[in-house]
């Protein structure tokens, strides 16, 4: 079981990071704080939902929004 969640946490934590690169490169340091959230989420649903829908947004507040609302659709 140890193993699994070790597994589940690390590739939590990679999606986080991937999601926060993307966003660092395309909308620079002023999306740092964004960035913060990100890497305090742990859920992998959620960070799977953020992946499948970052990649198309244009625009910080964009990018933002779309992070909240994966909260709420928990």
């Amino acid at each position: 079981m140890n193993a699994e969640r070790a597994k589940a946490e690390g590739e939590a934590k990679g999606n986080a990071e991937t999601i926060c690169q993307y966003i660092e490169v395309r909308f620079g340091a002023e999306s740092q704080s964004l960035q913060d959230t990100v890497r305090t989420i742990t859920d992998l649903d959620v960070l799977s939902r953020i992946i499948n829908r970052i990649f198309v947004v244009n625009h910080l507040d964009e990018a933002k929004t779309l992070i909240q609302s994966s909260f709420v659709s928990q």
